[in-house]
């Protein structure tokens, strides 16, 4: 027996099995005898066909209320009640697919339960990394601002150090200038203090009667890097600038009528005037 009435090509609605053993829903068999029963004689008003193998079988009931008792046991329904059910076979099938259904469910479930237990995981981990996040980011923008005010810093000392720089060359450069200064007012002044020796003079090109001590008038009114010597000949004055000039300064020859001398360092001047007059009164 199939699952689908032969009538409405459905499966079975409130089925019913007749004589013949074929099992139609109770309606479709009801509708089908219905209509039938218009084309069928009248000897056969008490019975139908079967809608799928032509046996005929009754359809009316005797009223058991105008039979007698002992009779109803031999009276039977043409019509009887259908329960579907699957052989063992399908119910089987069922039971192991129902068995592997309630394995995979459970299985899930163990996943399930372990997904779970993973999620809550990273949950904690999402927070704790959201927390060292936000903590990083506190530090980066503290560190951006030590290495902006580290980087305004160090322009301003990058700038003091050039200054500095600057003002150490120019001492440098003074105190080189003094320097030289220092080392020809020294040569200047041990010059004028050594006594006068002839050969020097002579191996200069000086005449054998000039002495060297010259007696300086007075310093000049247009600069106090003059002095002027008393001793007009040209040759004695040549002599005299060589000599100064052998002593480490650095003297330049003015006028012949006068002898002036000119130095490029008014205290120079002023040495030189000072150890001639020293040097004059000595000899004198």
């Amino acid at each position: 027996m199939g699952s689908q009435c032969a009538i409405c090509l459905c499966d079975f609605t409130n089925p019913v099995c007749i004589p013949c053993g074929h099992v139609f829903c109770s309606e479709c068999l009801t509708k089908f005898i219905a209509e039938r029963s218009d084309t069928d004689s009248a000897e056969d008003g008490f019975k139908a066909t079967c809608p799928f193998c032509r046996e005929k079988f009754p359809i009316a009931i005797p009223n058991l209320r105008y039979l007698p008792e002992k009779f109803h046991p031999f009276v039977v329904d043409p019509l009887r009640k259908v329960f579907i059910t699957s052989d063992n076979s399908e119910k089987l099938e069922l039971v192991s697919r129902i068995e592997n259904l309630e394995k995979e469910i459970l299985d899930l479930k163990q996943k399930n339960a372990s997904l779970e237990s993973d999620r809550d995981q990273l949950q904690g981990k999402c927070a704790e990394a959201e927390r060292l996040n936000q903590v990083c980011s506190e530090d980066n923008r503290r560190l951006r601002a030590d290495c902006t005010i580290a980087k305004m810093q160090a322009s301003v000392y990058g700038s003091r150090v050039k200054n500095q720089e600057k003002t150490l060359d120019e001492v440098k450069r003074s105190l080189g200038i003094a320097t030289e200064s220092l080392e020809r007012d020294s040569r200047l002044r041990r010059a004028f203090e050594t006594p006068f020796d002839p050969e020097r003079a002579r191996s200069i090109g000086l005449p054998r009667e000039f002495d060297f001590n010259f007696s300086p008038q007075a310093i000049s009114s247009s600069s106090d890097s003059q002095i002027v010597s008393d001793r007009p000949n040209a040759s004695e004055t040549t002599g005299l600038l060589r000599d100064l000039t052998l002593g480490g300064t650095d003297a330049r020859f003015i006028s012949t009528s006068t002898s002036t001398f000119s130095f490029p360092n008014p205290s120079t001047a002023r040495d030189v005037t000072t150890d001639a007059s020293r040097l004059e009164a000595t000899s004198g």
